[in-house]
């Protein structure tokens, strides 16, 4: 793949609320769909969401929509950029931060809910200084590091083990279920990314990750342009 943008800027990913965007995802790829499938056009993100500790979503329940729930966000694309679909409260940092009675909501022992807000922002703040020490040594390549995506480019099949918890339909020309949009139709897959393959080791031989090992699995629908996506760990 030729328009490959590794760890794009903020401001080319988020369309509006930048800040709050940023402070709770961080863009990783932006590619052009037409080198995916020829009959789309314009270009989809692959995002990292900042969410540590526990399955994306899962304790964030009356923030779900039909498209983001637990292991499932998905983004409204406008003028090729993102915004989150869901409200901000679906990610456990957030709401922990706008609801003092999250312990009432969340599971847990009480030593691990007290420290939740703090371990959640420590974790965090963690994530993203690794992320700008990244942007600092790919910033300087010559070239494009696309070593970095090998997953992506050497395995294009379209992801097989979708659970139970979205609405599919059973392609038989692969036999394999995509995922289907709010009025049924059926989304497209676009690719993954495994996260650990944005590591690298500094000049001290320290191994500098994003603390994360899962892929981000992208679906895209060109009709109401929506990404969604899934992780598998």
């Amino acid at each position: 793949m030729d328009n490959l943008q590794v760890l794009p800027n903020i401001e080319d990913v988020f369309f509006d609320n930048i800040e709050k965007h940023s402070e709770l995802l961080l863009p990783l790829l932006t590619i052009d769909l037409s080198e995916v499938d020829p009959t789309l056009s314009g270009v989809v993100h692959f995002i990292l969401p900042l969410e540590p500790l526990d399955t994306l979503g899962l304790e964030t329940n009356k923030y779900h929509s039909y498209y983001s729930r637990c292991n499932w966000v998905a983004y409204k694309v406008i003028n090729g950029k993102c915004v989150l679909e869901p409200d901000f409260n679906f990610f456990q940092l957030e709401y922990v931060k706008s609801h003092p009675d999250f312990k009432e909501h969340f599971d847990g022992v009480d030593s691990y809910l007290n420290n939740l807000p703090e371990t959640l922002a420590v974790e965090i703040s963690k994530i993203k200084s690794n992320y700008q020490k990244m942007k600092s040594k790919y910033s300087n390549c010559l070239e494009q590091p696309n070593g970095l995506l090998k997953y992506f480019e050497d395995f294009p099949e379209p992801y097989k083990y979708i659970d139970g918890s979205f609405p599919v339909r059973l392609n038989e020309g692969d036999n394999v279920n995509y995922p289907l949009t709010e009025d049924g139709r059926v989304f497209k897959y676009i690719g993954s990314i495994d996260v650990t393959d944005f590591t690298f080791y500094d000049e001290n031989k320290k191994r500098v990750s994003l603390n994360a090992d899962f892929n981000i699995v992208l679906y895209y629908d060109p009709v109401e342009q929506i990404i969604l996506n899934t992780f598998s760990y």
